[in-house]
């Protein structure tokens, strides 16, 4: 394999390529913690709007005479039900993956290896004019530890990472056009929070367009 396809933090020292390794990881698992809880934030948003839109909507074909006639009312109550059974499809969600107490397992993922990193940074400092096998033992020490962490927990997603690419453009083993970092993005709203911002939206769009197009009814 040509050197042009090894990263450049691979073709250096050893110490080098850990730098990085725990570096981009650190960084990576507080964007997993982080992007979790966003996400349970949102979870939780999402079914509390919902929720409220189901009561609403009753109150209305309730309330208001002029939504409680024939097709209208039965309208009105098939979208009641059609949040319901989004609301339990969230919520089932959200149990299963445990967003809360994932992401604090990643933040404290995250605080140990940037432990390791912080350590790595000043062993390279102390031994900058002397990297004799001693200093080779302690970085190969401070890699065993760094492998055990990586063991014990979940590994970030491939998205994690990219924003780490993305939060870092310009270093040389990233050179990340603008393009490149929108598209991170764009990539990480749509694959992890568009749905509960759908959720919390499209509702009462679709009501107010309902109730425009009927409003020659009223």
């Amino acid at each position: 394999m040509s050197s042009s396809n090894i990263p450049l933090y691979a073709q250096g020292t050893y110490d080098r390529e850990l730098n990085y390794k725990l570096w981009s990881t650190y960084k990576s698992r507080f964007n997993a913690a982080a992007r979790l809880r966003r996400k349970h934030d949102l979870s939780n948003k999402a079914v509390a709007l919902l929720s409220a839109y189901v009561m609403i909507f009753s109150l209305i074909t309730t309330m208001l005479p002029q939504f409680s006639q024939g097709g209208t009312s039965q309208i009105i109550l098939f979208i009641s039900s059609a949040l319901s059974i989004i609301i339990l499809v969230v919520s089932q969600l959200e149990a299963s993956q445990s967003y809360g107490l994932r992401a604090h397992t990643y933040h404290q993922s995250g605080l140990q290896i940037a432990e390791l990193y912080n350590e790595l940074r000043a062993l390279k400092t102390r031994f900058a004019k002397d990297k004799g096998e001693e200093f080779i033992g302690k970085v190969e020490d401070i890699a065993k530890r760094y492998d055990d962490i990586l063991k014990r927990s979940e590994n970030h997603e491939n998205i994690d990472f990219a924003c780490f690419r993305a939060s870092k453009p310009k270093y040389e083993d990233h050179s990340l056009s603008k393009s490149d970092v929108l598209r991170t993005h764009l990539f990480l709203f749509t694959g992890q929070y568009l749905f509960y911002y759908l959720c919390m939206t499209v509702p009462p769009v679709v009501f107010g367009i309902f109730v425009w197009s009927t409003r020659s009814n009223f």
